[in-house]
């Protein structure tokens, strides 16, 4: 095989000097552990006794190459090698394990977090993925493409990051893909269980269209598009691009969010008539040109030709064949210029598990960018959530239905009820600050010198027109690190600064939409039903941003981190991508079943599989059958197959009965009172990872915080409400 090549320089690697051995056990989440790793500058070795296939060998030949050993082998390379790390797929080998000793960091992954094996699609059938993506009277559908496996290696990398920015010795994380989908499901469903909207499969359209009218597939004359709305201004510019059509003058077609709820089989079919005769491109544009979410469904073939990822350096490249390339590259870190301050960290790192002593302003909105704040403030990062009134988070916005908000709830402010708002953002404090005034950008900066990170998600150069862009932030404080995570363009030159985003914006352009479909319908069903780009840009986030304070802490100098939606997606897509270039590369196994009181999916060897359909008399064309889920599960184990029944986020509220951990967590808010958030999935030293706190009322904390911070009087800070800077 030729060596890989890549269009982008390397940047100095924050995990120089550290050794990991990662045990595959034929899954992916440890191959992608491995690369990720070895991005980031560690050494790294693959212990496994399984022949690879194509897609590992060509993740692990991808320059720089990942030498693969046995599990024998790689037990003679650990005894006495200092700063190392296990990552491995199931059971520890008990050898490796003792020839690692007591202090090695060790981060074990699991698919349902049982020990008895398993599949990305056994975990997406008890999470819930499963239960919400597909056509309501078919079998279900997925996220294919086996990218469960790869989010949970990037959730592993950001542990031994974590581990190493903390000076851990002997530390212990644990992962199962089970609870990493149940958070992402769960998270998303909460923009429709709590608000009385049913959670279930809608099709090519999300689940009561997430609350507002539109979040559907619809068809274009040349293919298929996203379109989607979050407020009536947006409405009125999806209409003026569909050349305004009689019928949206009529009341009741400006009501979005009845619309969303109550009659969406009544409005689809008229905008699809006229979303079919225009083709995606001029949909696009027109989408840029008014200011709405809207993107083609492209195919994977056409994301992999994708002028933005290939001017961004996305791509590797080897014998032909485009794969994802590195995150850690110059494109995504550029590093603080000038020397370090020659002072001490002023958090230095403690044989502590948390990031208790870090401090956080969060300038973002909706849900990926908010995601990386509550996971730091699960850590016990001091978080806090700068707003404006005239420009709060969105998810704010959105609130509950009249119909589902409790009477004792009634005369609450309906920007304190979300509930997916307090999941993101629990834990953080809140403060109100006019940035674009000139004393509140002074303020901020003075926020800015006491701070260590800033999270944001601005469309470009939004902070620059302010005064407040990376160069600003690192003139008073050049051990701050910025996240910079937003949905797709990174500089406007890469692309259009009208554009919206949304997830299912960036999961149309990258392929991954048009792949979900049933092989006897027209057109792509999708998975509308779950945002997944947003969480696997928080999950990537938090994984960079780590990376990057250990970089901070060593080198004495922080750094900006810029990440898109669509990179973070595309980089768990690797079998989508080989798919498309080389078929005869990638197979699947799992198929699901649509039973007489449920569903199940199946997952056989093509040598397994007939035998399973002559027990059951199912047509594999159409698997419909009359038999209940226990007499397909029962067939199923006794052909030979694996096979598990599809639960929906309800099973949640079991999930500690049944894995023997908790997914949800019982906290307080202000307002609102009890209410249950989900954790992230993760487990340190056999502790969930849970929420501790809801999220903050608008401002609550802006005096406390602007006292800690700045130290500036309570006269001071009247005087700064007075004049609405604090506003």
């Amino acid at each position: 095989m030729a060596s890989a090549t890549s269009a982008t320089s390397t940047v100095e690697p924050p995990l120089r000097g550290t050794h990991i051995i990662c045990v595959s056990r034929g899954g992916r989440s440890s191959i992608r552990a491995a690369r990720l790793l070895r991005d980031f500058g560690a050494e790294v070795t693959v212990a496994a006794d399984h022949a690879p296939d194509g897609i590992e060998a060509r993740i692990l030949h991808r320059s720089p190459a990942i030498p693969r050993v046995s599990v024998a082998d790689a037990t003679a390379l650990v005894a006495g090698v200092e700063h190392l790390a296990l990552v491995h797929e199931g059971p520890i080998d008990a050898d490796l394990s003792a020839a690692a000793g007591p202090d090695v960091n060790r981060v074990a992954l699991d698919w349902l977090g049982d020990g008895a094996g398993g599949s990305d699609a056994a975990a997406q059938a008890v999470s819930g993925p499963a239960d919400v993506i597909g056509e309501p009277d078919r079998e279900p559908l997925w996220f294919p493409h086996r990218m469960g496996e790869y989010i949970m290696g990037a959730n592993a990398t950001a542990m031994v990051l974590l581990f190493a920015l903390r000076a851990r010795r002997g530390a212990v994380g644990e992962l199962a893909l089970s609870d990493i989908w149940a958070y992402a499901s769960g998270t998303n469903g909460l923009l429709c269980t709590p608000k009385g909207i049913p959670y279930h499969r809608e099709g090519r359209r999300s689940p009561g269209n997430g609350g507002v009218y539109p979040q559907r597939l619809f068809r274009a004359a040349d293919g298929w598009i996203a379109l989607l709305c979050r407020s009536r201004r947006e409405w009125g510019g999806i209409l003026e691009a569909l050349d305004s059509p009689a019928w949206g003058e009529q009341d009741r077609y400006r009501d979005i969010l009845r619309m969303g709820v109550e009659y969406p089989d009544e409005v689809d079919p008229l905008v699809e008539a006229e979303t079919s005769k225009h083709s995606r491109g001029e949909l696009f544009a027109r989408a840029v040109d008014n200011g709405f979410p809207l993107a083609p469904v492209r195919s994977p073939s056409e994301a992999l030709e994708d002028e933005y990822l290939a001017r961004q350096g996305f791509w590797s490249e080897s014998d032909g064949v485009r794969l994802p390339g590195s995150l850690w590259r110059r494109e995504t870190w550029r590093p603080a210029n000038g020397e370090a301050t020659g002072e001490p960290p002023r958090r230095p790192a403690t044989n502590a598990p948390d990031l208790t002593g870090l401090r956080v302003l969060d300038l973002t909105w909706v849900w990926a960018g908010p995601m990386v704040g509550s996971m730091l403030a699960d850590l016990g990062a001091d978080v806090i959530k700068v707003e404006h009134e005239k420009r709060l988070d969105n998810m704010r916005l959105r609130g509950k239905l009249p119909s589902a908000i409790p009477n004792e709830h009634k005369d609450i402010d309906p920007r304190e009820t979300d509930p997916l708002f307090h999941n993101v953002n629990r834990g953080k404090r809140s403060v109100l600050l006019d940035m674009r005034n000139p004393e509140g950008r002074e303020l901020f900066l003075r926020l800015v010198e006491e701070a260590d990170v800033v999270l944001e998600a601005f469309r470009p150069h939004v902070l620059d027109s302010w005064g407040l862009g990376y160069d600003q932030l690192a003139a008073v404080n050049p051990r701050i690190v910025l996240l910079s995570l937003r949905g797709l363009e990174l500089d406007e030159s890469f692309g259009p600064s009208g554009l919206r985003s949304y997830a299912p914006v960036t999961s149309s352009l990258s392929g991954l939409e048009s792949t979900i479909s049933y092989p006897d319908l027209d057109g792509p069903t999708g998975g509308m039903a779950i945002g997944i780009s947003d969480p696997v840009a928080g999950w990537h986030g938090m994984m960079l941003l780590l990376a990057a304070l250990l970089h901070a802490q060593r080198a004495g100098t922080g750094g900006w981190v810029r990440l898109s939606q669509l990179e973070t997606l595309a980089s768990v897509l690797p079998e989508m991508y080989l798919a498309a270039q080389c078929p005869d590369e990638v197979t699947t196994t799992a198929r699901s079943v649509r039973c007489r009181d449920g569903d199940a999916i199946v997952d056989a060897e093509p040598t397994v599989w007939p035998a399973f359909l002559a027990a059951t008399g199912i047509d594999e064309h159409r698997p419909v059958t009359d038999l209940t889920v226990a007499q397909v599960l029962e067939a199923a184990h006794g052909a030979g197959a694996d096979a598990w029944q599809v639960q929906g986020v309800a099973a949640h509220q079991d999930w500690e009965d049944t894995f023997g951990r908790p997914i949800l967590s019982t906290v307080e808010h202000a307002l609102v009172g009890s209410e249950q958030l989900y954790g992230h999935g993760w487990r340190l030293e056999g502790r969930p990872l849970l929420p501790t706190a809801s999220a903050p009322v608008i401002g609550e904390h802006t005096h406390e915080v602007l006292r800690e911070y700045t130290g500036i009087g309570d006269s001071e800070i009247r005087r700064l409400e007075a004049a609405n800077v604090l506003s």
